[in-house]
Formats: structure tokens, sequence, C-alpha cells
């Protein structure tokens, strides 16, 4: 099975009336999913660096009529870069993105400081490289060094779950 991002999603603890950033959105998976459970009194952010992918999710979003996503060009891998306020977001979805970053350290204290305290980030990414599929094998975060990245950076782990045939997913919390 690949990854099928409405199963994971029942590990996040999201509910109505909450705020999420969806670092590295791509085409927006995530990000809509999200958008239905935070509802019409929430905030989803659709973050990512790609102007066309982000041009796409607004265009969908506003076709299927939801008012909740704000997309952002930014770039998460700086202390700022989000240009989101301090403690701000409850819960962050970094998803097929981490094996990106040049800048992991910087991206991991980024959403610290976008987290609220006893916020949730989920974290889904690739246990390896599949011949052409996925990224190449030295791009790869293992699942260890995922946790190892985000618990010295201060976040608790607190579980792991199947997240397909290819992908890790864990859930952290900001303490």
């Amino acid at each position: 099975m690949f990854a099928r991002p409405e199963d994971h999603m029942k590990y996040l603890h999201i509910r109505e009336g909450m705020s999420v950033a969806d670092i590295g959105c791509g085409t927006g998976a995530y990000t809509f999913l999200s958008a239905r459970r935070v509802g019409p009194s929430g905030t989803v952010y659709a973050i990512d660096v790609q102007e066309p992918l982000l041009s796409a999710v607004a265009s969908r979003a506003k076709n299927e009529g939801i008012n909740t996503i704000r997309v952002m060009r930014a770039d998460a891998e700086h202390f700022g870069g989000t240009r989101l306020a301090d403690v701000s977001v409850n819960a962050v979805i970094l998803a097929n993105a981490l094996f990106q970053s040049e800048q992991k350290k910087d991206l991991a204290a980024e959403i610290k400081r976008i987290l609220v305290s006893g916020g949730f980030l989920m974290i889904v990414d690739w246990r390896d490289s599949y011949g052409g599929l996925g990224p190449a094998p030295d791009a790869v975060v293992t699942e260890r060094e995922a946790i190892r990245l985000f618990s010295l950076a201060g976040f608790v782990p607190e579980q792991s779950f199947d997240a397909g045939d290819h992908h890790y997913g864990l859930i952290f919390i900001k303490q």
C-alpha cells in the first residue's frame, strides 16, 4: 500500500476550530483533509516554496468553496521563515518534505517556534529509496534519525504508525 493521507490523519489530534500548518504542502492532500477537520472556525496554512503548487491549492480551495485555507509561499528552513506568529498553530504536518530539507535543525526550530505548547507534529517520510521512486538514497532521513532530530529540538515522540509500504509516520508533542 502506498502512503494514504486520509489514513494518516487519524493519528493527528486535530479538531474543529484548530489552526494547522501544512509545511511543504505540495498539492495539498493533507491541507484539504485538515480543512475538513478544523471546519469553518479553524485555519489551515498551506505552506510551500513552489508557487505553481500553491496556485493549484488556492484554485482548488476556491472551487470547493473552502475559505479556511491560507496559501503562503514561505521557506520553513529558516527561523521565522514561515512568517507565522510564535506559538500560533495547534498542529504541524510535515509530509514527504523532511528528506528535501537542507537545514533540518532550522526546520525543526521553526516548527517548534510556531507550535503551541502541547501541540502536535506529524511527520510522514520515506523509509528508503526505491529505484527511482522517492528520494535519492543519500537524502533519506530514517525514522530513527527523525526521532533523534526532533527530540533534540524539544519534541517528545508520542507514537509511530504504519504510513504505507514506503513511508513511516511519527507523532510528536511539543512540551
